[in-house]
C-alpha cells in the first residue's frame, strides 16, 4: 500500500515551505534621532543639458525637478541606493505634505503593488511626527514574511512654522528575518535648495535593504524613485489613494 503522503508531493512541499516561512520574528532596536543614515551621499546633484531633460524648465535650469540615483551591490551585507534631487516647492509646503495621516500613504506608496499595509499613528514620543506601517507581502508564502517599519519625522533646523531642514528616518523594527527582511533602513533630508529662490527644496535619500530573494540595490533604488514620484504628485495637488488600513 502506498503511503498517503507520496501521492501529494506538492502539498508536502508546500507544507514544508509554510513551516519555514512561519519562522521566528524579532524586534530590532531603532537608535534615537532623525539624522541622515550616512554622512556622505554617493551621487551628484541632477543637472540640465537641454530643456528636454527630465524636470528641466530650460537648458540652464539649475534645479531640475528630478532625482539622480546611484546603487550598490551587497557590500556590507545589504544593497543600498542613494538619491539627490529637487522639488520646485517651498520647504514649508514639503513639511505640510509630511503630516499625518496623508504621509502614511506617501511612505507606503512605493510598496503599494507588493504588499498590504496596516498603519499605527503617533507610535513614538519626542518627535514631531511618528507612525508605523505593518506590511504583509502579497503571495501565499510571502505573506508569512510580514514586518513593521517605524517612521520618524521632525524639523531639524528652524520651526514647524518656518522649517529650514527636515529629517525623516525609518527602520524595520519587527518581523521575520530568515527568511524575510534582514535589513531595511533609510533617511530623507529636505533643505532649501537656494538662498535666493525660496520655492525650491532639495531632497537627499538613502536606503539600505537586504531581504530573502531580493536584489537589495535595485529594489532600494526603485523605492526612493517611487517615493520621489509620490511626493511630487502630492505637492502638485494630486492626492494619493488610501493605501493603509487604520487611518482616520
Amino acid at each position: 500500500m502506498k503511503k498517503l503522503t507520496s501521492c501529494c508531493p506538492r502539498a508536502a512541499a508546500l507544507a514544508l515551505m509554510l513551516a519555514a516561512a512561519c519562522g521566528g520574528r524579532s524586534t530590532s532596536s531603532f537608535p534615537p534621532g532623525i539624522n541622515a543614515l550616512q554622512d556622505a551621499i554617493e551621487v551628484a546633484w541632477p543637472t540640465c543639458t537641454s530643456a528636454a531633460d527630465s524636470g528641466c524648465a530650460s537648458a540652464d535650469d539649475p534645479f531640475p525637478q528630478t532625482l539622480a540615483t546611484e546603487i550598490s551591490g551587497t557590500g556590507g551585507g545589504y544593497g543600498w541606493a542613494h538619491g539627490r534631487g529637487y522639488l520646485k516647492y517651498p520647504i514649508s509646503q514639503v513639511w505640510a505634505a509630511l503630516q499625518l495621516p496623508g504621509v502614511v500613504n506617501l511612505s507606503f506608496y512605493p510598496e503599494r503593488d507588493n504588499s498590504k499595509c496596516d498603519a499605527g499613528l503617533n507610535v513614538e514620543s519626542g518627535y514631531d511626527v511618528s507612525f508605523e506601517t505593518h506590511e504583509v507581502p502579497n503571495g501565499l508564502i510571502q505573506s508569512h514574511y510580514d514586518f513593521s517599519v517605524t517612521f520618524r519625522e521632525g524639523v531639524m533646523e528652524g520651526t514647524e512654522a518656518d522649517p529650514k531642514e527636515i529629517g525623516v528616518v525609518y527602520q524595520k523594527t519587527w518581523g521575520a528575518t530568515s527568511p524575510g527582511v534582514q535589513t531595511l533602513a533609510g533617511s530623507i533630508i529636505f533643505r532649501p535648495a537656494s538662498s535666493t529662490d525660496p520655492n525650491v527644496t532639495s531632497i537627499e535619500m538613502i536606503r539600505h535593504l537586504s531581504a530573502t530573494n531580493t536584489n537589495g540595490g535595485p529594489q532600494a533604488q526603485s523605492w526612493i524613485t517611487e517615493y520621489f514620484d509620490g511626493i511630487v504628485s502630492v505637492l502638485g495637488g494630486t492626492a494619493l489613494p488610501s493605501l493603509c488600513s487604520g487611518l482616520p
